[in-house]
């Protein structure tokens, strides 16, 4: 695989850890304990190693390269900056608009 692609594949996994971020975020609504959240980082911390793992030998056989685990951590952030900072001010759009509903009826 060549430079470019490679580099735009590991953008494309960072991104992927985020959207499990944002899926695993929902479920800590659903527990409020010291254990659950240590339960449920240890599940994040699994996928996103299997997801570097297998975005690696997908990329380059393995190989760890600096570059791309850099556009990996890349992807994530653009992720948290930009797609999962959108999700969250339209989940709290959607959540104020149900307060205020309920509170009609």
């Amino acid at each position: 695989m060549g430079e470019i692609p490679a580099l735009c594949a590991a953008l494309y996994g960072g991104m992927v850890m985020g959207a499990i971020y944002d899926g695993i975020r929902c479920f800590r609504l659903l527990g409020g304990g010291k254990l659950w959240n240590a339960l449920l980082d240890l599940i994040y911390y699994a996928l996103v190693l299997g997801i570097a793992a297998a975005t690696l030998l997908y990329i380059n056989g393995g190989v760890p390269r600096v570059y791309l685990l850099l556009a990996m951590g890349a992807g994530l952030f653009l992720y948290m900056r930009l797609v999962s900072a959108f999700l969250q001010d339209v989940a709290g759009a959607v959540k104020k608009r149900v307060a205020r509903r309920r509170r009609k009826d």
